[in-house]
């Protein structure tokens, strides 16, 4: 931002390749009150108060022209109103849930933010901080309600990160995620060579996941392109 503010300089900004979300632990978290949470926050707000506003707010880890990349899918737009009815409705009033993350200053901002909004809906929120690698060891574990995922993208490669974070058996899944279905889905995609055949199979997969609600889907980080003016044709590239 003090780039983008010098005159002396050129900026320029595109979608980065690392995509961040808000993670259920869905062994402890039911779908009505992972839907009912997820109506309860507002990810614009969040992107002002953890990037600056330089994020780019997505519905799936997935840009356009990426093997499963839909916007047919269940979305949960900003209604603290809905929010509180389907907590209702899910008897999950006046909740408490812990908020386990990596300490860093970005996400003591997201937990900070995730904490009022949620507070906003009536919902209580623990922040629950650690060391970096302290979370890295331990989140495997599953002890904890809500954390903070965020994940490298391959612009060529949708199995990889799928896989790890979506996957029974994945090394990331950090939302806990354990459906047969989408097991399956995964595995057939990851052996099939017709590539509209795995397209359709990582669409169905985004409709699944976003219907579960096992997350809350945030920004894309930006990759920023710092360069003299004087400089012609200069563009940021993923990364």
């Amino acid at each position: 931002l003090q780039a983008q503010e010098n005159e002396e300089l050129a900026t320029d900004s595109t979608v980065g390749n690392n995509f961040y979300f808000i993670n259920f632990n869905s062994d402890r978290i039911s779908k009505e009150v992972r839907q009912a949470l997820s109506y309860a926050i507002d990810r614009e707000v969040i992107n002002v108060m953890v990037n600056e506003g330089t994020g780019y707010v997505g519905d799936i880890p997935l840009v356009e022209g990426q093997e499963g990349y839909t916007t047919d899918i269940t979305t949960y737009e900003y209604d603290p109103d809905k929010a509180k009815e389907l907590l209702a409705a899910a008897g999950a009033e006046g909740m408490t849930f812990t908020f386990f993350y990596g300490e860093s200053a970005d996400n003591t901002k997201l937990g900070q933010t995730l904490q009022s909004q949620l507070s906003a809906v009536g919902v209580n929120v623990e922040l629950q901080p650690v060391e970096s690698g302290t979370w890295w060891a331990t989140f495997g574990d599953g002890d904890y309600d809500i954390s903070r995922g965020g994940y490298p993208m391959e612009a060529a490669n949708t199995d990889s990160c799928y896989y790890d974070m979506f996957h029974s058996t994945g090394t990331f899944n950090v939302s806990r995620v354990h459906d047969a279905e989408i097991d399956a889905l995964l595995d057939e995609a990851r052996v099939e060579l017709d590539s509209e055949r795995r397209n359709e199979i990582y669409i169905q997969v985004n409709q699944m996941l976003t219907e579960e609600a096992y997350f809350i889907p945030l920004y894309f980080s930006a990759s920023m392109l710092v360069y003299d003016p004087a400089l012609q044709g200069a563009h940021a590239v993923s990364t």
